[in-house]
């Protein structure tokens, strides 16, 4: 799970529900998801030393990350792919 340390399970009973979903309803599920995901990795994280914050951080984009949610990274000028 890499740096982070959260996790989250479901219920046999949320899967039974979550699989009697339409497409459109997973992908908009899924859409939301990753939406969350992206805003959450950009937000401002705040060190804290002995009850004090030391340091407040925004992580930069990673490569092929859009550097706003939501918004699809664009190929360079003139590419063509």
């Amino acid at each position: 799970m890499g740096d982070y340390d959260y996790s989250y399970q479901r219920t046999d009973e949320q899967l039974l529900y979550y699989s009697a979903l339409p497409a459109i309803a997973k992908l908009r599920w899924l859409d939301d998801a990753w939406r969350f995901t992206m805003m959450a990795r950009r937000a401002r994280r705040t060190y804290y030393h002995e009850g004090r914050p030391t340091q407040s951080v925004v992580p930069e984009a990673r490569e092929g990350e859009a550097a706003e949610p939501g918004v699809t990274p664009q190929s360079p000028a003139g590419s063509t792919g």
